[in-house]
């Protein structure tokens, strides 16, 4: 692939099976579109590059079978290899690393799991949609109107009505709440990712055992930080989780009693 970039330093490439799906051409300084960091080395970025591939396809093949068996559509093939290809402003290879990638089956089950977070998550986009058609904002005047009113005098506007404390407040409750959740990346999405961070790190471990150095040590330690990552995340985004639920007990409580 020729670099597309007069002042790149190294150029890079995935690939699932046999198709290019993303690609770039950057310097050891820029922060890569990924990870938001510069390559420290070419084995570094590549391993970090590889292992955020992975986690990604798995990922999106598993999300692929779920939206097709919720529409009544076959399975659709899995990405059997993915490849991570570095290479120098030349077009020497640097860094190529292959998987052969093992995707879990998927049971009913955890379909229905799916479908059931997707309908709780367009009932609350329904109630917030209806929240808003409620207490909608102040429309703008159009040419039209505008037109008419320079030729019609503006009859006397009525005082609006003074606002509903309650009211005001659930909306506050409710739109603070929703804000925490935006703030953070899904629990289940988080718990997923760590899961997978904990079996990287697990064959990783295997793999070291049967041939340990120096390059298995550091693919080791790039696992394990992946899973102390997505561990915190998770803490993170279930507290967040929990505490807009309160919010939105509270807001549940004050409707009730208004």
């Amino acid at each position: 692939m020729p670099i597309d970039r007069a002042d790149a330093d190294y150029s890079w490439e995935l690939r699932h099976d046999d198709r290019v799906v993303e690609y770039g051409a950057l310097s050891w300084d820029d922060a890569h579109p990924w990870t938001g960091k510069a390559a420290a080395s070419p084995y570094e970025m590549g391993s970090e590059l590889f292992d955020l591939a992975c986690s990604t396809a798995l990922e999106d093949c598993r999300d692929a079978v779920v939206d097709a068996r919720m529409d009544g559509r076959p399975d659709p093939a899995p990405i059997g290899r993915l490849a991570v290809i570095l290479r120098d402003a030349e077009g020497g290879e640097l860094i190529s690393m292959t998987a052969r990638l093992i995707h879990l089956p998927i049971t009913d089950e955890y379909v229905d799991e799916q479908i059931a977070m997707l309908r709780a998550s367009e009932e609350e986009d329904r109630r917030l949609a209806l929240a808003r058609l409620q207490h909608p904002e102040q429309p703008p005047t159009s040419l039209l109107m505008m037109n008419y009113a320079a030729e019609q005098p503006l009859p006397p506007l009525d005082p609006p009505d003074p606002p509903d404390p309650d009211r005001q407040r659930i909306d506050d409750l409710e739109r603070e709440a929703e804000n925490l959740r935006e703030s953070v990346v899904d629990p289940d999405h988080c718990r997923r990712k760590l899961f997978e961070a904990q079996r990287r790190l697990t064959e990783a471990e295997q793999q070291i055992e049967r041939a340990p150095g120096e390059d298995a040590a550091i693919h080791v330690a790039r696992c394990a930080e992946q899973v102390t990552l997505w561990h915190s995340r998770s803490a993170e985004s279930t507290e967040t989780y929990l505490r807009a639920a309160a919010l939105d007990a509270e807001a549940n409580r004050l409707r009730r009693t208004s």
